[in-house]
């Protein structure tokens, strides 16, 4: 077994049931995971997804097979909510420097 960038990716023989759906025998463990969970090879637009975020966590419990639609959307809410987290708290650490510095009233 290797990591990718973001995956564990494994080899499979070209005997293995879900072969089909490797890149010359290599495919990456949450697929294959889940492939071999319902039975069948994974299409193109099923999306094996991260419910903890983390990609390294391949515990069946931890993964959803989800159509690409709705893994976008979840996603994409994903982002939104770090982006607003962020900016949130940079809003509060401005407001204390500008509290402590007499300006905050101003704005």
């Amino acid at each position: 077994m290797r990591k990718s960038r973001y995956y564990k990716i494994i080899t499979i023989p070209p005997s293995h049931p879900m072969y089909v759906m490797s890149n010359r025998g290599k495919v990456a463990e949450h697929r294959l995971i889940m492939a071999e969970h319902i039975g069948r090879p994974l299409e193109r637009d099923d999306i094996v997804h991260h419910r903890d975020g983390n990609r390294l966590n391949n515990d069946l419990s931890n993964l959803e097979l989800l159509p690409r639609r709705i893994h976008m959307l979840i996603e994409e809410r994903r982002r939104l909510a770090n982006t607003i987290y962020y900016l949130t708290a940079r809003v509060e650490e401005l407001d204390e420097e500008l509290g402590r510095l007499g300006f905050l009233e101003r704005i």
